[in-house]
């Protein structure tokens, strides 16, 4: 997988996520970019929807931010960030995105990847 961007969890910004819109428009041939973050803790992790998991993570330095892995909840993936592999600290891989469900924009992170930091 190829990674375009690494940052903290407090990187993950609507800014940020605003500023590499701009680079776009994304498609066929062009894809969005694909953004690392981590490490991270899981401060929450849930089934949402049929089969995709939310997670709510935390960097050390106190940063945080929403992610969702889409039709997930049975994969190897999915198993492993809904039971948080025993407090194990993860590096996140996905497309960053902007949630506007709600009263106020937030970044997201649609998850694609996720390994252990240690």
């Amino acid at each position: 997988m190829t990674l375009d961007l690494s940052v903290s969890a407090g990187g993950l910004t609507t800014a940020l996520v605003e500023t590499l819109e701009e680079a776009g428009p994304y498609g066929v041939g062009w894809p969005a970019p694909r953004v690392a973050v981590g490490p991270v803790r899981i401060v929450k992790a849930d089934i949402v929807g049929q089969d995709h998991v939310r997670i709510i993570a935390a960097g050390p330095e106190g940063g945080s931010f929403k992610a969702i892995a889409f039709r997930a909840a049975d994969s190897e993936m999915g198993q492993t960030l809904l039971h948080r592999s025993q407090g194990r600290k993860f590096h996140f891989a996905g497309r960053a995105k902007i949630d506007d469900w709600g009263s106020r924009p937030q970044a997201e992170l649609h998850l694609e990847d996720a390994a252990f930091a240690d």
